[in-house]
């Protein structure tokens, strides 16, 4: 885990793939973030000259679990699990 200004996180992700995700955990609140890292994306970004038309990135974000809430409990460890699912796929496909 890092902490990031006292906001604990953890990045998830794979060397071979743009995907990313960020489980983010500040105080008893989950909240998991998705990030497709485009090529256009990241030749901007590591460009010494700006590009004529900019890229843009898509951040999807998952709704909040707040672990205060019981019903939520049930949520998000769904949602990790399926997280963790995809990342077992991926590994068995290829």
């Amino acid at each position: 885990m890092v902490s990031f200004a006292s906001h604990p996180f953890i990045l998830v992700y794979r060397l071979t793939t743009p995907n990313r995700f960020l489980i983010s955990i500040h105080h008893t609140n989950i909240v998991v973030l998705h990030a497709d890292f485009s090529p256009e994306y990241m030749a901007y970004i590591y460009s010494k000259t700006p590009p004529p038309k900019l890229s843009h990135l898509v951040i999807h974000r998952s709704r909040d679990f707040d672990l205060e809430v019981p019903e939520h409990w049930k949520l998000a460890a769904e949602t990790i699990v399926a997280l963790a699912k995809f990342f077992i796929e991926q590994d068995n496909t290829g």
